[in-house]
């Protein structure tokens, strides 16, 4: 541990709902595999469980202290379970981790070095996916391609310091950015976000702070994702009045931008054009989808668990 670290406490709250596949092997990685202080707590909320996973838990519980397991018996939304762990959490500092996923090592050790400004409110890391590029097909391409043009976003817009915006599957903030968040949020990352940068913090983007995340296993599940998270995003737009800064929003305020996002991704792999404009017309679509959603008063919370590939 480096000389300076074994001072801050830590807290990482983990949402889970029927995670057993994952539990054991991220619990692993949280505990030891990454370099964190030795004062920090892993929150663990398993929301209407129907299979081993809290039982998971209960195991590390017993043979760790610094694993706690709240149950809530019936699946709320994630903001409620998020809510447990802001109302539970001991920590300077709060990591929020999705159940599906793991974070590379150093990752969250990574972020924490961002706290040393004491402007930056809220540090998000960079979703990749477990498969190497080469290997990827139909919709896995697809999610790939979406998760690079969402990471380029954000390390532009870090790159800017305009951020608003970060990936909650892998997400650390400051304590006192948010004690409680609205039970029918969707995007819990983008209203904290949003929350630190209204009370003028920085958002900060670390692409070396890496996670590794599942996709879905279908078109339809993807669209189902991509549309529920993009209706999220006009909640935001409801709650506080401004669009999170993401790549779809800016298209109608910032226009500049995306270009030189897009141009920048053409750069990096120019015979991947053609994917790219697919990639377009399917946000385009996601968004209308997501918009009618709203317009009908349709509630995504909480949502149908899609089948994801590692």
């Amino acid at each position: 541990m480096p000389r300076g670290q074994n001072n801050i406490s830590a807290s990482i709250g983990v949402c889970a709902y029927n995670e057993e596949d994952n539990m054991e092997r991220l619990l692993t990685n949280l505990l030891y595999e990454q370099n964190l202080p030795f004062n920090f707590e892993v929150i663990v909320v398993c929301s209407g469980c129907t299979d081993k996973t809290p039982s998971i838990v209960r195991k590390f519980c017993e043979k760790d202290q610094r694993v706690r397991l709240i149950v809530e018996p019936e699946r709320r939304g994630k903001a409620s379970a998020v809510n447990e762990i802001l109302s539970a959490y001991k920590g300077k500092y709060l990591f929020f981790i999705p159940a599906d996923v793991l974070p590379e090592k150093g990752s969250l050790e990574r972020l924490l070095k961002h706290f040393k400004n004491q402007k930056v409110g809220v540090a998000g890391g960079r979703p990749t996916l477990i498969n190497e590029e080469e290997r990827l097909h139909g919709v896995e391409a697809m999610a790939h391609l979406m998760w690079r043009i969402h990471n380029q976003t954000l390390q532009v817009l870090n790159h800017d310091n305009v951020l608003t915006h970060a990936s909650g599957e892998l997400l650390c903030i400051r304590r006192g950015i948010v004690t409680k968040i609205p039970v029918e949020v969707i995007n819990d990352d983008a209203y904290i976000a949003m929350k630190a940068n209204q009370k003028g913090f920085l958002v900060r983007f670390d692409p070396d702070a890496r996670v590794r995340i599942k996709v879905p296993s279908t078109f339809a599940d993807l669209i189902r994702q991509r549309k529920r998270i993009v209706y999220g995003h006009y909640q935001i737009k409801k709650i506080h009045g401004s669009f999170p800064r993401t790549i779809e929003s800016m298209a109608f305020y910032d226009p500049k931008r995306v270009i030189r996002i897009l141009a920048e991704i053409i750069r990096e792999h120019p015979k991947e054009t053609h994917k790219l404009i697919a990639a377009v017309i399917f946000e385009m679509l996601v968004n209308l989808l997501a918009l009618l959603d709203m317009i009908r008063g349709k509630s995504h919370v909480p949502w149908k668990r899609i089948a994801t590939k590692n």
